[in-house]
């Protein structure tokens, strides 16, 4: 008996297997009961899916459901069907070849068609990315591009300009370098142009250029136009004010990181052994990686060996690296780091205290980027904006004339200004200054590291005075200490 499985690439349907079509989104959740439904299940982990470019050899890795989905051994052992052959599972793409042969559970290769399931899949998100990349215009590359550029961090100088009263002529004359605006270069110029198109109608109408019978296009009256802006205005305030609370949720998380990256530095000078310093400086340069791979897991533009060559040591470096989870192992580096120092008891809850906080920050970090607001929400604003602006030019031509279309170009600038800022700092890590926080702590956790002797000294000197070895005051008077 042998169970044919045709795995079939679609552009529109994703991937079709037998008679049943599987979108691009659904299709590893209904392989799997399929495939043990027929007695096997498959399981195929991303590090170990063969490979067609020939860098490495993986293997696609197949369980046996139960003792009736046995395969047939070297020694002729295992469930047979009536003609006497073990059942088998092919799957076969109906559109690529095959190169490297798969190997089956009992190690042996498989028919010369067997293809990787997996390898469909990822064929098929392939082409996904491609047609999304053809959607997108050079003014969003440049737009993407730009984020960098708004990780600005305030100090004293950047509060008073902020608070200044020269910034209505700054910003008004600063709107031809708005990232805003040239990243609405395209919807704007559209607008002018159908502005600059009713305009054209409504004055050949007028001069009785066109032929007869032929109507006005404007709207004189726009009273269901300008009712329909109290549901615009709603729609672009929740989406506004949605975007800022997921904004500053992300600052205020990284705040936490910053205070407790300080106070797990302060407990590792205060409670680890003296003797041994290294235990020390392997805490305070863990430390320190823990908020550059965050840095690095929320940032697509981020290198991880560019931010930690010069705090990890090259074996360490290498380690996390290696990891899937790069926050994770620097907190389980951490943990161990705490267990090495055998501190008391008391200070370990503290600090593991602190390890646990930092994990929370790492998951709300997570939370935030991998969850936008409801797209339903996005898309309607879009969709409800759009065609506000699209109707304006017709709307304003009677009260305007040909004022019309700076008007309509400007108004629009104005609302999708609004809806745009929204979408800019939905996803808040791409803009923070994450470098700058980072920065903060590695200076402030070295600081801290390289004054610990110090401290300790201070505080001897103060209580001991002398060089006694015991407290020289029994009594303890506040006038003369303060």
């Amino acid at each position: 008996m042998s169970i044919n499985v045709t795995a079939v690439l679609s552009p529109s349907r994703g991937i079709s297997v037998g008679a049943g079509a599987i979108g691009p989104r659904r299709h590893p959740a209904v392989l799997r009961p399929m495939c043990a439904s027929m007695g096997h299940s498959f399981l195929a982990h991303k590090s170990l899916l063969p490979a067609v470019t020939g860098r490495r050899q993986q293997r696609l890795q197949v369980q046996s459901a139960g003792p009736q989905a046995e395969q047939k051994t070297e020694s002729g052992k295992g469930t047979e069907n009536g003609n006497g052959q073990p059942p088998k599972i092919i799957l076969s793409d109906m559109a690529h070849g095959v190169k490297d042969q798969p190997v089956g559970p009992d190690g042996r290769k498989l028919e010369p068609e067997v293809v990787s399931i997996v390898e469909v899949m990822q064929n098929s998100s392939k082409d996904r990315e491609t047609r999304k990349q053809g959607l997108i215009t050079a003014a969003d590359k440049r737009k993407e591009e730009s984020r960098r550029y708004r990780r600005t961090i305030f100090g004293f100088e950047q509060w008073r300009e902020h608070r200044s009263t020269s910034r209505y002529l700054r910003h008004i004359t600063g709107v031809a370098k708005s990232g805003i605006a040239r990243g609405l270069s395209g919807p704007l110029w559209t607008i002018a142009t159908i502005g600059v198109l009713v305009g054209t109608y409504e004055s050949l109408l007028e001069a009785g250029q066109l032929p007869a019978g032929w109507g006005s296009i404007s709207l004189v009256n726009a009273s269901a136009f300008n009712y329909s802006s109290f549901a615009l205005s709603l729609l672009l305030v929740f989406r506004t004010n949605s975007s800022y609370a997921r904004w500053a949720e992300a600052r205020a998380i990284w705040g936490s990181v910053v205070n407790r990256s300080r106070d797990v530095m302060r407990q590792a000078n205060t409670y680890w052994p003296e003797e041994d310093p290294e235990l020390l400086a392997l805490t305070c340069r863990w430390m320190m990686a823990f908020s550059a791979s965050l840095k690095v897991h929320l940032r697509e533009d981020s290198d991880l060996d560019a931010d930690l060559k010069d705090i990890l040591r090259p074996e360490e470096l290498n380690a996390l690296r290696a990891s899937a989870h790069r926050p994770n192992f620097v907190l389980s580096m951490l943990s161990s780091a705490a267990e090495e120092a055998n501190c008391p008891a008391f200070a370990r809850v503290r600090y593991d205290e602190n390890l646990t906080s930092f994990a929370d920050a790492a998951g709300a970090c997570e939370r935030i980027l991998k969850t936008p607001i409801p797209l339903s929400y996005t898309r309607h604003t879009s969709r409800f904006l759009i065609v506000y602006v699209f109707f304006m030019p017709f709307t304003l031509w009677h009260a305007c004339g040909w004022g019309m279309v700076p008007a309509s170009v400007a108004i629009s600038f104005l609302l999708l200004g609004i809806e745009e800022i929204g979408v800019q700092i939905e996803e808040p890590f791409a803009i923070l200054p994450l470098e700058g926080i980072c920065s903060t702590i590695a200076t402030n956790l070295r600081e801290m590291h390289a004054k610990r002797n110090d401290v300790k000294r201070l505080v001897s000197t103060v209580i001991r005075p002398s060089g006694q070895g015991a407290r020289a005051r029994t009594k303890y008077d506040p006038e003369e200490f303060l």
